[in-house]
């Protein structure tokens, strides 16, 4: 049996998917669930230089490879190249500043032993509750 091997994604494509978070730089988080593709912006798949990949869902790439074309093209909606650029630079600063948000998030170990901490302190306040007298337990309830 003749087995073909899967063709290794290039490093700058690598990149961009990553930079991107896998979603398409246009419709950002609404695109969770799609398929996504690395659109050359300037339409030549040989021009593989970071600055000219963008990360695209099939719908939005259908409309930026109509955006590469001269006069009208159906009644489709053309992304064009700058465009583009314009949508992927936004998106990328935005993905970059979640980046560092992120990083500010406690350790999984801290974040467990303060968990503990707050399920110690409850179950303290609740048993306190508890052990007071029957007309205040009326009371509380």
């Amino acid at each position: 049996m003749n087995k073909k091997k899967r063709k290794k994604l290039p490093s700058e494509e690598t990149k961009v998917l990553f930079k991107n978070r896998y979603c398409c730089c246009i419709c950002g988080y609404n695109s969770k669930g799609k398929d996504v593709i690395i659109h050359h912006i300037d339409g030549n798949p040989n021009n593989t230089a970071e600055e000219n990949l963008a990360v695209l869902c099939l719908e939005h790439a259908s409309q930026a490879d109509a955006g590469l074309k001269e006069g009208k093209l159906g009644a489709g909606r053309k992304l064009t190249p700058e465009l583009v650029r314009k949508f992927k630079k936004y998106w990328e600063e935005k993905v970059a500043e979640e980046f560092k948000i992120e990083r500010k998030l406690l350790p999984i170990k801290k974040r467990r032993q303060l968990e503990i901490l707050y399920e110690f302190e409850f179950t303290k306040i609740k048993n306190e509750i508890l052990a007071t007298s029957e007309k205040n337990r009326k009371f509380i309830k």
